[in-house]
């Protein structure tokens, strides 16, 4: 089953705009798994999709354009890898101007020790670090 790779954002009028990234690598004949969305996370109208090429969601994308143009100030990260991908978008989120809070339970590392350290001393530099629960109970 294909991983999602999905960063939900909120923006300062309280209504919520979901932006999915998709990973396409370059250059290479198939897709590798989990380069696509799983069948639960599928766009609807409305949202964002972004495509990326790179580690992170911002670079080379028109990302921080489209969240601005939308007067988004919050990110809520989740996905695969949590030490690259999850780690790179918050950095350059964070570049933006933007407040970063992530999902936890919503993402994964290559390793478990990886994983935990992330969670544990690197993301908290750059946002609040919450269970999924809790990130839902703030959009009400």
């Amino acid at each position: 089953m294909p991983a999602p790779a999905i960063s939900p954002v909120t923006d300062s009028s309280s209504s919520c705009t979901t932006v999915t990234v998709r990973v396409e690598r370059p250059g290479v004949a198939e897709q590798p798994p989990g380069s696509d969305f799983v069948p639960e996370l599928t766009p609807v109208a409305g949202d964002v999709v972004v495509v990326k090429r790179t580690i992170g969601a911002f670079y080379g994308t028109d990302l921080a354009t489209r969240l601005h143009e939308r007067d988004v100030d919050t990110v809520v990260l989740a996905g695969l890898a949590t030490t690259m991908g999850v780690e790179s978008t918050a950095r350059a989120a964070a570049d933006h101007g933007f407040e970063v809070i992530f999902a936890a339970d919503a993402m994964s590392g290559v390793t478990t020790a990886e994983h935990d350290h992330a969670l544990t001393v690197v993301l908290p530099r750059f946002g609040e670090v919450l269970t999924t629960g809790r990130v839902l109970s703030r959009r009400d």
